[in-house]
């Protein structure tokens, strides 16, 4: 998600002060961290909107070209565990990409909800996975 809103080549000063811009526009921002043997290390970026008068939110994860797929399982599992204590999420995922959510619903940390038509406005469908809340 926030990999479209930077500009390539950008210094690290640029890239620093546009990350920080990015950042900004999301309500909620988390860095998503992995524990490895040589100690834990940043593998994602959160980013989420809230809605539902602040008791919902919808995250975006993005990962760094080194996060492993036992990292991204790892790390959203844990987010989606820890973050659902105080938020109810709510995470819209296009019909031919819900492989990995369908896992995160079989270790019973989401719940799915079901298709949302035109869900993008570009006549693509989505299903919709959401976690019990608080």
């Amino acid at each position: 998600m926030w990999r479209e809103l930077m500009d390539e080549g950008l210094t690290q000063q640029g890239f620093t002060e546009r990350m920080i811009e990015v950042i900004g526009m999301a309500d909620y921002d988390w860095i998503l961290e992995a524990h490895g043997t040589e100690g834990t290390r940043p593998v994602g970026l959160m980013l989420a909107r809230s809605f539902l008068a602040g008791r919902g939110i919808e995250p975006h994860a993005d990962f760094f070209p080194w996060a492993t797929a036992r990292n991204k399982i790892e790390t959203i599992a844990t987010y989606l565990r820890d973050i659902s204590k105080q938020y109810k999420i709510f995470v819209f995922v296009p019909e031919n990409e819900t492989g990995f959510w369908d896992r995160m619903k079989r270790y019973r940390v989401l719940m799915s909800g079901g298709h949302v038509a035109d869900c993008y406005s570009t006549g693509e469908h989505a299903r919709l996975f959401y976690t019990r809340g608080p």
